[in-house]
């Protein structure tokens, strides 16, 4: 909670910093993040810049994705109604904006990463030992659930 509160107050400062005056890229040498971050934190704090404006129940990422659709107070209330997840939530949002082929790509390049981690269990199962036994116990553990 105190990351997320953190968050919005660098949100907020930086926000303050630019409207005095502060140019991004001064701002990024001076604290050392990118540019990019610090435009992501004030475009999050200005979308949602009031606290009563925020769903406490929703994390920071929550709302830095819904303060990148079209419509953000509706997507954060999609997000808290349907207890969307972040990654739900920006596929909802593609897929509303009849970006289904980028949602397309991000569900194949997930598919080629499991498909490559589960190639590495694979193998390091097949080693057997110790380590082995131990990581099907812990596998085995996560599906029961």
């Amino acid at each position: 909670e105190q990351e997320q509160e953190v968050r919005w107050t660098k949100g907020q400062l930086l926000d303050a910093m630019l409207k005095a005056g502060a140019k991004t890229s001064w701002l990024s040498g001076q604290l050392g993040v990118s540019a990019a971050q610090i435009r992501e934190l004030v475009k999050v704090y200005r979308t949602f810049p009031v606290e009563g404006m925020r769903i406490p129940s929703l994390s920071w990422y929550h709302h830095r994705v819904a303060a990148n659709s079209p419509d953000p107070k509706k997507y954060l209330a999609m997000a808290n109604d349907e207890n969307l997840s972040t990654r739900e939530l920006r596929k909802k949002i593609l897929e509303d904006e009849g970006r289904t082929d980028v949602v397309r790509q991000e569900e194949d390049a997930e598919r080629k990463k499991a498909e490559q981690l589960l190639g590495k269990v694979q193998e390091f199962l097949a080693r057997g030992g110790e380590a082995a036994q131990w990581l099907k116990e812990q596998l085995n553990q996560l599906i029961c659930q």
